[in-house]
């Protein structure tokens, strides 16, 4: 598990997906979709929409193993 605060305000005001794709470019927009949804990526410890807008001071708390965490966010 990956628990990350946004406390950068460039961050803030971005839809929770791109941050995701942003923050783990190796993932794909279909698996970003499932984990919002099933509750693999939760914020402020709740499930939100993919629309959903992040702001300074959120908690988003990513619910994978660490080594796959590892694997998406490697640069190839």
């Amino acid at each position: 598990m990956l628990s990350l605060t946004i406390d950068n305000p460039s961050d803030a005001d971005q839809r929770i997906d791109k941050f995701l794709k942003k923050y783990l470019p190796n993932a794909p927009l279909g698996g970003i979709y499932k984990w919002l949804r099933t509750g693999k990526v939760k914020v402020n410890r709740r499930k939100v929409e993919q629309t959903y807008r992040i702001e300074e001071g959120d908690v988003i708390d990513i619910y994978l193993y660490d080594e796959e965490i590892h694997a998406l966010r490697e640069t190839k």
